[in-house]
Order: C-alpha cells, then structure tokens, then sequence
C-alpha cells in the first residue's frame, strides 16, 4: 500500500540512514508495554493485499468539499468537547465519517482494517469518527481519521488512521528551515498550537512513516 505513494527516484542511501535512525528510536520502547507483537500465525498472508494510488485520493476531492461540516450528533459532539468551533471546522474542512457508506470509498481513505491484519485489529468506523482531508492545490492528497469511540473487544482499533503514511505531514509545509517546532501527537493538539501563533507539525498519533520524519529531519529544526 505504502509503496504506491512513494516517488520512483529515492536515493537507497537515504532510505538506508532513514531505517537506522528510526531503528534507535524503536530500540527504546523495547519493553514498553504499550507496545504490541504480532505472531505472524494471527495474520491472514494469503489475504489479498491492498492497492490505492494517489489518483484514487484525488478522484475523491469533490466529494471531500461537497461534505465538509457535515457530522452526525455524536462526532459534533466529540468537535465541540475537543474546542474544535465552527470556524476551525469549516477552515480545515473537517466532515464525520459517518458520512460515507461505500465501503470502497472508506478502503481508499485508509479507514478500514487491511486484510492481512483483520485477525488482529478492528475497523471500528461503526462508532463514527473525524476525516482530516489534507488538500495541496486543490486536491486532495492525504486524510486523516479520528476514531471517537472503541469497542470493547478482543481485538485493537486504531484511534488514528491514515490514507497515505508517505505524504508529508499535517502543518510541515508551514515549517521554514532553523525554525523552533513543535512536535504534537494529535492533530487536533496541531490545531491548537497553531492558533497561538506557534509552528507545529502533527505525526497523526505516532503513526509517521521513515519518509516523514527524514522531511522534517531536512528542515533542521532548532
């Protein structure tokens, strides 16, 4: 899935520093308990894989704009308690979920479970949730979900998902090089930084991909 997103010229030696320093990071939450192994017998590795492009974001642009400020009562609900009002709503074009039932379409917003992992963690989209679109001259290249609720199963639901992990991160285009930054676990965390003036670049729950964090590694933050 990730492949499809990435360019077709990146240099191997980049990627190669990528992988080491993001090695170090992981090797400090080796006994985290937070931290969850998956035995490969819990995964479905004949399941077919998965396979959006970037076109396939993009052909969803209008209809993103056509539902925009559109939420059901319990995600409104969910805005109104983060202090997310009418005017960050309607600026960052923020809809509810709820709002799409094709299930082709929530495929290709990353909302869903990818086969392989379906024995192991929940969609959990039936409780509604946030869409975060991320547009670059007018169109749509990245989304973000917020889930607002998890079910009390056996298996996990991701808080957070998103449709591209290798598309430069929420706030990073903002960033001038030797900028002070701040680095927020949430979205919505971003959202209020940003409006005390502070530059702030959101990493979607922890979930940055090597490519993201080598594009703010390049901005040489101070």
């Amino acid at each position: 899935l990730v492949k499809n997103f990435l360019k077709d010229k990146i240099n191997p030696f980049t990627l190669i520093k990528i992988e080491k320093e993001f090695q170090k990071s992981k090797e400090k939450f080796v006994n985290d308990s937070r931290m969850v192994e998956i035995h490969m017998h819990e995964l479905l590795p004949e399941a077919d894989d998965v396979i959006y492009t970037p076109e396939d974001l993009e052909s969803l642009t209008k209809l993103f704009e056509k539902l925009s400020n559109h939420f059901s009562d319990d995600e409104y609900d969910y805005l109104i308690k983060r202090g997310v009002r009418g005017e960050l709503m309607e600026s960052k074009k923020l809809f509810g979920l709820s709002q799409i039932k094709d299930k082709e379409l929530l495929k290709i917003m990353g909302a869903t479970t990818h086969p392989v992992l379906e024995n192991v963690l929940s969609d959990g989209i039936e409780f509604g949730g946030i869409v975060i679109p991320l547009f670059k001259d007018g169109k749509l290249i990245n989304c973000a979900i917020r889930k607002i609720a998890i079910e009390n199963t056996d298996k996990k639901s991701l808080k957070y998902t998103l449709s591209c992990p290798d598309i430069p991160v929420w706030g990073l285009d903002n960033i001038e090089i030797g900028d002070e930054i701040w680095l927020t676990e949430g979205i919505f965390d971003m959202f209020s930084l940003q409006k005390l003036g502070l530059k702030c670049v959101s990493c979607s729950s922890a979930m940055w991909s090597g490519i993201q964090l080598y594009k703010v590694i390049e901005k040489k933050p101070k």
